[in-house]
């Protein structure tokens, strides 16, 4: 389909019939960004509501959105979010449960950035988004998830987990 890019000096915009990203351009040399495109099949996808998603990450969100994170554990047939600020201690956390299309094996993706997640959701105006597991130890990295409009396969968004 036709798409447009809008550019500033310091941010482009690009948009399609359903969907939209905004970027802030960076003036330094990036690092080697292929290496982390995945060139493998996910381990699992899984189908959310797109509405039901967001929703639920919005009831989490407890302070501004510069100043927080959410971890996204899954576990049989259900998202558990865990919302906390860069400043608040885990006993201060808010917690929302999405359920999943189907049973998926544990993991844990950690600290990511609320922002991020919300513009995609907000970006894409399809009914469902699919989740692909990527990269996902339960314990010790902070993994990566593949979010694509649902049924799209030409649109990937991925979002690293940050270590706390």
């Amino acid at each position: 389909g036709d798409s447009t890019a809008h550019l500033s000096a310091d941010r482009a915009r690009f948009e399609g019939a359903d969907w939209s990203v905004d970027s802030r351009l960076i003036p330094e040399r990036y690092p080697k960004y292929a290496e982390v495109l995945p060139t493998t099949p996910p381990a699992a996808t899984v189908i959310l509501d797109r509405h039901a998603l967001l929703a639920a990450i919005r009831r989490i969100a407890v302070l501004e959105p510069d100043q927080f994170r959410v971890t996204f554990r899954f576990e049989g047939t259900s998202l558990h979010m865990k919302g906390v600020s860069y400043t608040d201690t885990a006993e201060d956390a808010a917690e929302d449960t999405v359920g999943l299309t189907a049973a998926v094996e544990p993991a844990i993706v950690r600290c990511l950035n609320y922002r991020f997640v919300t513009q995609f959701l907000e970006s894409v105006k399809t009914e469902t988004v699919e989740i692909d597991f990527r990269n996902l130890d339960q314990y010790s990295t902070p993994g990566m998830l593949a979010l694509r409009a649902g049924g799209r396969s030409d649109l990937l968004y991925l979002l690293m987990g940050m270590t706390p």
